[in-house]
């Protein structure tokens, strides 16, 4: 088990490094049934376990026996009274005989789930238990990131059909002590959520909350990203429209089958350590993309899939009523009848070889990849702006349409797929594409040509993470900010060409001589897109989320109490 501890100390608003800073308060408390020296300064809460052996300097110096705990990472404080708290006043006339209090953070457990945890201390006498609350409330007020007012869908028959009892026993208390107040909706079907949502006044709320999958939050996602482009005048039907940030944040408590994009950002399923996340206020910029038709908008997604995810999520909906069993039967049943679909994919590579999707490298809280440059990649936020940023992407379309950037293959694909994170799950813990970052403004897309069953096996038990996925030779990966995709009628081969194949008739429409269609679906955050030929691109940050994503200190216990 490891602590929540300050290495480096961080400001709480800024996050910057700070030396040895002067305590608010530092006094001889009583904890953990010992007495024992507990400072207070503006970035954290320290105490030693032994009075007589460690001074105020030791304490700020974090030394090895010095317990810590960031003021970044609690939760809440409340006075305590005989042992119990009262989340609902807090006033120090109310708890005027109380000379405890507790603060509220959080324990690393195996598996990167975060569990609450209390820490208590009795002060001497109510008057020093009431200095101790007043600088610890006034450090808590100041961060001005954490929500106040949330806005909470959930999907009552999402997953295990458990969304509802997990709010109410994992994340409505949590929540609670940390003050957070919610406006609660429990969806009745798949468009309650999005129509609700354009009817919110934004404004009302420190951000948005999906309690379910990853169908839910695209459903969310998408209704908000539309309402956003809508009220800021964006015309999508421009074939390279630059689109408006929206203002809300949005929150994941994961209570689907995969949930893919919380796993992806905290490492695991567990509801409790998203409600926490949550409720620091951290938050991570995460790439969208954006599928067109014929200059016609039809969606927005993180992970997008054509081919054999496709076909398996369409299987599965016809099977809803095993539950979340239903993707082991329709995956079991696509497999057995493999398939590969004949298609052109032409894409725009990135100019940075210094990080690819083969670097083995990860995204993580503080990845340098995602926070480089994002300075001069601002979205529009003013009429004047827009106009400015509209006219630069007129040039941009003329450089897109350079035949020297892009890159077009053709052949039969068992599948074609496009990634902005590493698109991690329980059942593949690395990702479909582990080294992709949340927010660097490229995706990462996976050619998977046609094999046998035995080798797209082999292919299933690498992504499961047993190997490299991408050394199989039938297999391509690259980091892209455009693609596009044409269904095609047939190949003369399939292995990857750079030749045009402009005679080959596109597929639109089902086969009817052969007696089934010859494309696929695009598979989007779990939701069907049945348009098979697509122009898909990247956008830099579009959402914000609640998360601080993978810390390093997830992946061991060098903090260990």
């Amino acid at each position: 088990m490891a602590f929540a501890e300050s290495v480096p100390i961080r400001d709480p608003d800024k996050g910057n490094l700070s030396s040895l800073p002067e305590s608010l308060i530092q006094s001889i408390l009583t904890h953990a049934g010992k007495q024992q020296l507990v400072s207070l300064t503006a970035n954290r809460l320290s105490w030693s376990r032994d009075t007589a052996t460690y001074s105020r300097n030791d304490l700020l110096r974090n030394d090895h026996d010095v317990h810590c705990v960031n003021m970044c990472d609690i939760i809440a404080v409340h006075p305590t009274y005989r042992g119990h708290w009262n989340v609902h006043n807090t006033t120090s006339n109310h708890h005027a005989k109380s000379t405890e209090f507790t603060a509220f953070t959080f324990s690393r457990m195996a598996g990167r789930k975060w569990n609450l945890r209390k820490l208590t201390f009795q002060c001497p006498s109510t008057e020093m238990c009431r200095q101790w609350l007043e600088h610890l409330y006034r450090l808590l007020e100041g961060m001005r990131h954490r929500p106040k007012y949330l806005k909470v869908f959930i999907n009552p028959v999402g997953g295990a059909r458990k969304a509802q009892k997990i709010y109410d026993e994992k994340v409505r208390p949590l929540w609670e002590l940390a003050g957070i107040r919610t406006d609660i909706t429990v969806t009745r079907d798949a468009e309650h959520a999005p129509a609700a949502v354009r009817d919110l006044d934004i404004r009302r709320y420190d951000g948005i909350i999906c309690v379910g999958g990853d169908g839910l939050f695209n459903r969310v996602a998408n209704s908000l990203l539309m309402q956003t482009q809508l009220e800021a005048g964006v015309d999508l039907s421009r074939p390279r429209f630059i689109p408006a940030r929206p203002r809300a944040k949005l929150g994941i408590i994961p209570a689907g089958t995969t949930d893919a994009l919380c796993y992806t950002t905290t490492g695991t399923q567990h509801a409790e350590t998203s409600a926490i996340r949550i409720a620091l206020g951290d938050t991570r910029g995460v790439d969208v993309l954006s599928l067109q038709h014929k200059n016609q908008l039809l969606c927005f997604g993180v992970s997008i899939s054509y081919g054999f995810l496709g076909d398996l999520l369409e299987q599965s909906e016809s099977m809803r009523w095993l539950g979340p069993k239903r993707y082991t039967f329709a995956g079991f049943m696509k497999f057995m009848s493999l398939r590969s679909y004949p298609c052109e994919v032409s894409f725009t590579e990135s100019s940075k070889q210094e990080v690819h999707p083969r670097d083995n490298t990860a995204c993580k809280s503080s990845c340098t990849v995602c926070s480089s440059s994002l300075d001069a990649e601002v979205l529009p936020s003013s009429p004047s702006e827009k106009g400015a940023m509209a006219r630069a992407g007129d040039n941009e379309i003329i450089t897109a349409q350079d035949p020297s950037a892009w890159t077009k293959v053709l052949g039969h694909y068992i599948g074609v797929q496009a990634f902005t994170t590493a698109a991690a799950c329980k059942q593949c813990h690395m990702g479909m594409s582990p080294s992709a970052h949340l927010g660097d403004g490229y995706a990462d897309l996976v050619l998977v040509q046609s094999c046998s069953r035995v080798n797209y096996l082999r292919l299933l038990k690498r992504i499961k993470g047993t190997g490299d996925q991408f050394a199989l030779p039938f297999v391509s990966v690259h980091r892209v900010e455009e693609i596009r995709v044409r269904p095609l009628q047939d190949v003369t081969q399939n292995s990857e060409s750079t030749d045009s194949h402009t005679s080959q008739e596109r597929v639109t429409e089902t086969d009817t001589r052969q007696g089934r269609r010859r494309h696929s679906l695009w598979n989007v955050d779990g939701e069907i897109v049945s348009q098979p030929e697509v122009d898909i691109r990247v956008h830099r940050q579009l959402l914000t989320l609640f998360t601080r994503g993978l810390e390093q200190e997830d992946d061991n216990d060098s903090h260990s109490l």
